[in-house]
């Protein structure tokens, strides 16, 4: 399976929905102006991979003071209960997670197979330095700003540079 634009489009539409309806998140639409270093704050980074018609992954680097939302707003809790600190790794797994199982069958229609493996923590540039090894064809990445802050999502499919990041 090649990538193209219309999938980088999906990506977005897809990360958009789960963030609103799940996390409770506002999502700004991606921006070129964007494509430069995301802020530099500590980072966390969750992927989840896929098998099946076609094998891939798909992954999230946000800043460490967004995901702390995400898990106080997925548990119901205030952003600075800190229980949220402790799930925060399990937030962005779980929106992951979403994020893959509604995408998948928007990529490859309702009909193919998909085995969606747990979701694990990532090194947020070892992520970076994959997806810029990769060809357009097999990953495709956007950056998008979530409740204000720069945020990186991808989409890799059938990659040699993504079985080595997801053995790490």
């Amino acid at each position: 399976m090649k990538l193209s634009q219309t999938h980088r489009q999906i990506l977005f539409n897809t990360v958009e929905k789960v963030l609103e309806e799940a996390a409770f998140a506002l999502v700004d639409a991606p921006d070129e102006e964007q494509d430069g270093e995301c802020a530099p704050e500590a980072e966390i980074a969750s992927a989840v991979e896929f098998l099946g018609f076609f094998a891939g992954a798909t992954a999230m680097i946000a800043p460490m003071s967004l995901a702390r939302i995400f898990a106080a707003n997925m548990m119901g809790l205030e952003e600075d209960d800190p229980e949220a600190d402790g799930k925060m790794s399990d937030a962005l797994g779980e929106l992951m997670n979403m994020v893959c199982g509604n995408l998948l069958p928007q990529i490859a229609g309702r009909r193919p197979e998909f085995e969606i493996l747990a979701p694990r923590p990532l090194n947020p540039e070892a992520c970076r330095r994959a997806a810029d090894g990769c060809d357009d064809f097999h990953a495709q990445r956007i950056r998008v700003m979530v409740e204000g802050r720069a945020t990186e999502f991808f989409l890799f499919v059938e990659s040699d540079l993504l079985r080595g990041l997801l053995n790490d």
